[in-house]
């Protein structure tokens, strides 16, 4: 069997027709109707966040508050309400103090705050005693009371309550999305 005449030559290029002119007008349409959907997709997910801004403190209280409709503490799962109440301190000192507390570890975020001076030092033993507390339920597997669970939030809310600024200067440029619960 020959193979070598199942083989034929490629097709020579085809020539465009000589009105590229509906080429362009197409290429212009598609370019424009992708710019519309484009502005139209931004433009109306601005709409999607609130128009009123909330301050740093306010954000973290409204945190505290979906953090105890979840009931947590009354289903056993503190490791994970320590987690949460910690991640929602964390993230209201990285925003109110502009301390990364999100990437350092307890150890270093204390040192952080020793050193910066922008603490009393009553609120420092809080944070002290808080993120010690909140450690040793997630990583060395500590099992709390309800007690300390109710501690833990005290300190947390007092800390917020305390530290947080006049409601005119702390407003955040960042809005709250309406969607986050999905």
């Amino acid at each position: 069997m020959d193979t070598t005449q199942d083989i034929k030559d490629i097709k020579p290029p085809v020539d465009l027709p000589a009105n590229h002119w509906l080429l362009w007008v197409v290429c212009i349409v598609a370019v424009t109707v992708v710019a519309v959907l484009v502005y139209r997709y931004f433009k109306n997910r601005k709409k999607k966040f609130l128009g009123a801004q909330m301050a740093d403190w306010q954000i973290a209280l409204s945190g505290i508050d979906a953090l105890l409709k979840k009931q947590w503490g009354e289903q056993g799962k503190l490791a994970e309400f320590f987690g949460e109440l910690s991640l929602i301190l964390r993230r209201y000192i990285e925003q109110r103090f502009k301390i990364e507390a999100l990437e350092m570890t307890t150890e270093e975020l204390l040192l952080d705050v020793k050193n910066k001076n922008q603490f009393q030092s009553a609120h420092q033993q809080v944070l002290t005693d808080f993120l010690q507390l909140s450690d040793q339920v997630k990583f060395a597997k500590h099992i709390p009371s309800k007690g300390d669970a109710e501690r833990a939030l005290d300190l947390v809310r007092r800390f917020i309550e305390e530290t947080k600024m006049n409601p005119e200067s702390s407003v955040t440029k960042n809005a709250v999305s309406v969607s986050t619960a999905n």
